[in-house]
């Protein structure tokens, strides 16, 4: 019958899900960021985001939007727990300390500057050196 899984994609999914929630947990918490704070940088709900992390297997894109997010490759989602925690380790841009500090706005606003162009990136500095300079 058309739109229902065979059961070999069936038993394929419900692997895939077994790898994928687990990661997406530990490099959300290995970053320091709620649930809330992924779910609008995803521009999905947080109850849709939970799901993704407890309940349903997220659809590819989403997971190539949070690699995006982390600056990881997608693959790393797909990887035993082990190997996820060193990968994102070393894709950090600054440090646990720093990170922990930031109030969720600033981690969204830090999440979405690392998605802009290289030009666009400069203009936001260049915008914020300049108010910095008129609080002066």
């Amino acid at each position: 019958m058309p739109g229902k899984k065979s059961e070999i994609i069936k038993k394929f999914d419900k692997q895939a899900k077994n790898l994928i929630q687990p990661n997406i947990v530990k490099i959300r918490n290995k970053n320091g960021l709620s649930q809330q704070l992924v779910a609008d940088a995803l521009g999905i709900t947080r109850g849709t985001y939970s799901n993704y992390e407890s309940r349903t297997l997220p659809p590819q894109y989403l997971i190539i939007r949070l690699a995006e997010i982390y600056k990881v490759s997608p693959d790393v989602f797909y990887k035993a727990d082990d190997d996820v925690v060193e990968v994102n380790c070393d894709e950090k841009s600054f440090g646990d300390s720093m990170l922990s500090e930031l109030s969720d706005r600033e981690k969204l606003i830090i999440m979405r500057f690392r998605q802009l162009s290289s030009s666009d990136k400069e203009d936001v500095a260049t915008m914020i050196n300049n108010k910095l300079t008129k609080a002066e």
